[in-house]
């Protein structure tokens, strides 16, 4: 947990994680809402049984994968944000865990796993992504989400958060990674299998990535 504890926050308040999902500005949530929606349409595609949301956040998007994907039994949503577990009196479609992904312990558990905006924030993210592969079964599933971190993606932020950097700003986390290169280190572990850029207007902002465990 060292690893990351230094440059990140764990104790904001969960409405305050994604702030861009309570916007005023009806263009930033409809391109935050957009990769929960390319999300769940890879979960539809696959369809699963069992669904781990790593780095869950305010448990939005977990609240909704087992309300919208027929088959889906069991939802489990994890995060280190020490708040978490208000969420099991919140929503009754998951259940929430404080867990810390670089001491995640699952064996062939899910059938799927959503990350959804997360890895950039692992300096040392590749044995993250392994003891997520481990806690997939067999041919299962990893979806991805992340920034592009471009200068007009920067631009955007400070914009939208008054400020250049990653570390600043609401809701803010340092990026040691934009979605290109977490990219190249899952795919020594997983088959990508659909890639879905979010852009506005010309601008490109986020991929969200489908994998297939090998």
């Amino acid at each position: 947990m060292e690893k990351i504890n230094e440059k990140q926050k764990f104790d904001i308040k969960l409405d305050e994680i994604v702030p861009e999902y309570y916007s005023k500005n009806k263009h930033v949530k409809k391109i935050f809402f957009e990769r929960l929606k390319i999300a769940l349409d890879y979960l539809k595609l696959v369809k699963p049984e069992k669904v781990l949301d790593a780095g869950c956040g305010d448990g939005l998007f977990t609240s909704k994968i087992k309300e919208t994907i027929p088959s889906v039994k069991k939802v489990v949503g994890i995060d280190l944000n020490k708040n978490i577990l208000v969420l099991n009196e919140k929503y009754d479609t998951a259940e929430f865990k404080q867990e810390n992904l670089y001491e995640l312990n699952y064996k062939n558990e899910y059938d799927a796993i959503t990350v959804l905006d997360v890895l950039e924030h692992f300096e040392d993210v590749e044995p993250v992504i392994l003891n997520l592969k481990n806690a997939l079964k067999d041919n299962g599933y990893l979806i991805v989400s992340g920034p592009v971190e471009s200068f007009w993606y920067k631009l955007g932020r400070l914009v939208i958060k008054g400020s250049f950097s990653d570390e600043t700003g609401p809701g803010a986390g340092k990026h040691y990674y934009n979605i290109i290169g977490l990219d190249k280190i899952i795919r020594k572990h997983f088959k990508r299998i659909k890639r879905k850029k979010i852009k506005f207007l010309f601008v490109h902002l986020f991929d969200v990535n489908l994998y297939k465990k090998i």
